[in-house]
C-alpha cells in the first residue's frame, strides 16, 4: 500500500491511498504428477506469454504463494536454473519450466502451485503429487509346463516351422519329466 499525504490547508491533511493489492488471479488446469518414494519427478509448467514471461520470476510452492515462506523454490531474473535443496527449477524461457523434486518422501503427496510474476497478473498452475510406495517388479508367472504335478509326466507338444513356400512337415517335441527315463523321439 502507497500513502501520498497532501495538505489542503494548514490545519487539515488529505490521505490518498492507492492499493494494489487487488490482482488478478489466473489458474489453468489441474496438472498431476506420480511418483515412487526415494524417486524424483519432474512437473512441466507452463505460462502463456512466451515473450514477456521470459524475464519474469517463475517460483514453485507447497501452498498457495501467498507468502515468501510458501515458495520452495524460485527463478531470478538472471538466473534461469536454480537448486534448492530437493528442488530444482529451470526456465526454458519458451513458455514452460519444470521442477524437480528428488528423494520423493510420502509426506511430498498433496498439492503445489507454479507461478509466474506478471506486471499486472499473478498466474498459477495448482499441481497434485501423488508418492506411493517403491514399486516392486512383478515375479514371473510360472509356466503352464511347470504347473504340472510333480509326478504326473508332461505331454508332448507339438510344434512346427515353415518356411513360406515349403509345405508344412509335422514334427514332434515331447518333454520330460525329470523322474521319466527320455522316450525315444518321432521323427
Amino acid at each position: 500500500m502507497r500513502v501520498l499525504r497532501t495538505k489542503r490547508s494548514s490545519s487539515s491533511l488529505v490521505t490518498v491511498c492507492f492499493c494494489f493489492t487487488a490482482l488478478c488471479v489466473v489458474e489453468s488446469d489441474i496438472t498431476k504428477a506420480a511418483g515412487v518414494v526415494g524417486g524424483e519427478v519432474t512437473i512441466q509448467c507452463s505460462y502463456a506469454d512466451k515473450w514477456f514471461g521470459k524475464s519474469n520470476d517463475k517460483y514453485f510452492c507447497r501452498k498457495k504463494c501467498d507468502s515468501y515462506n510458501d515458495i520452495l523454490v524460485q527463478t531470478q531474473k538472471n538466473k534461469n536454473y536454480i537448486e534448492k535443496g530437493r528442488y530444482t527449477i529451470h526456465d526454458k524461457r519458451n513458455g514452460d519450466f519444470t521442477v524437480t523434486i528428488k528423494n520423493l518422501v510420502k509426506s511430498d503427496s498433496g498439492t503445489y502451485w507454479c507461478g509466474v510474476d506478471r506486471s499486472i497478473k499473478v498466474s498459477y498452475q495448482e499441481v497434485r503429487l501423488t508418492v506411493t510406495d517403491e514399486v516392486h517388479p512383478m515375479s514371473p508367472q510360472p509356466s503352464q509346463t511347470s504347473l504340472q504335478h510333480p509326478h504326473t509326466p508332461p505331454q508332448p507338444s507339438q510344434t512346427s516351422l515353415q518356411h513360406p513356400h515349403t509345405p508344412p512337415q509335422p514334427s514332434q517335441t515331447s518333454l520330460q519329466h525329470p523322474h521319466t527315463p527320455p522316450q525315444p523321439s518321432q521323427t
